[in-house]
């Protein structure tokens, strides 16, 4: 009988280690910040949608790559064509497309001459990277085509960072009470943190008109906050999956930050969640 597929095991928990290089975190957050504002500044969508389908690409090649299925080169073009599908086409366009893919990435196991259990193993891995690498881009992408799509790109990358950034600093100056065992890096203190930075940064992007909608202003507190706490529960998703692979991170291609896919696990859930509701009429 053939040997199941093999999948990297997880290493038992351990602390994270001193020393985290916050100067290249914030040094690669800086750039980030920089490229954003001139797309704003410009109004240059087609230059944001470029650069949302090219990140899906190298997450999907990180995420195979990490699974121990080699870089699937041709996957992750096809993952990076239906993010870009999504900022370009209407949304009947974007689940044929969607549908279409998911189809071709199955098509051919069944021809195979392995034993299925371990073509099951790989194909879940390959389905699963295929999904988790483009789903936040895809709501970003049509975050873009709603009305004022580049401000709000901008606002929701701004919160859900800002309560990235609160909460390493408070957990770092004052964590104490570790309480989310799948990432023992995380404490209460720096969850709290990082939710309080989201309401703070929400409110501060309304007040300088970075976003327009008939949202009174206490709302844009409470807004940011629920964003912040969907974008922790993203990043202990992304802690599960890194912990089930066995890695510490799935890339090295943003310094101080991992890989693609390191960097935009808080958007996992917040940016569907946003994107609802603008489709709503936030």
């Amino acid at each position: 009988m053939a040997k199941p597929f093999p999948i990297r095991r997880p290493k038992p928990l351990e602390m994270p280690r001193a020393g985290v290089p916050l100067v290249a975190r914030l040094l690669t957050g800086i750039v980030g910040a920089i490229c954003l504002v001139w797309a704003l500044w410009a109004g240059r969508e087609a230059a944001a949608c470029a650069l949302i389908a090219a990140f899906s690409f190298l997450g999907a090649l990180e995420f195979f790559q990490a699974a121990g299925l080699g870089r699937r080169v041709g996957l992750g073009i096809l993952v990076g064509l239906l993010v870009l599908t999504s900022a370009t086409f209407e949304a009947e366009t974007f689940l044929v497309a969607y549908g279409l893919s998911l189809t071709c990435l199955w098509l051919f196991y069944p021809l195979k001459r392995e034993d299925p259990s371990r073509l099951l193993v790989r194909l879940s891995l390959e389905t699963t990277g295929f999904v988790y690498a483009s789903l936040p881009f895809i709501a970003l992408g049509m975050l873009l085509r709603t009305d004022g799509g580049l401000g709000w790109l901008v606002y929701l990358l701004f919160v859900v960072w800002m309560a990235d950034v609160g909460g390493f600093v408070f957990g770092s100056l004052f964590g104490r009470h570790r309480v989310f065992a799948m990432s023992p890096s995380k404490t209460l203190e720096g969850f709290l943190g990082g939710v309080c930075s989201s309401a703070l940064a929400s409110w501060l992007a309304a007040w300088a008109g970075l976003v327009e909608g008939g949202v009174p202003w206490a709302v844009w507190p409470f807004l940011g906050a629920a964003l912040g706490v969907l974008g922790a529960l993203g990043d202990l998703f992304e802690s599960f999956l890194k912990r089930a692979l066995g890695i510490k991170d799935f890339g090295r291609s943003l310094p101080g930050h991992g890989g693609v896919l390191d960097r935009v696990d808080s958007l996992v859930f917040s940016s569907w969640a946003l994107l609802m509701l603008r489709r709503i009429g936030l």
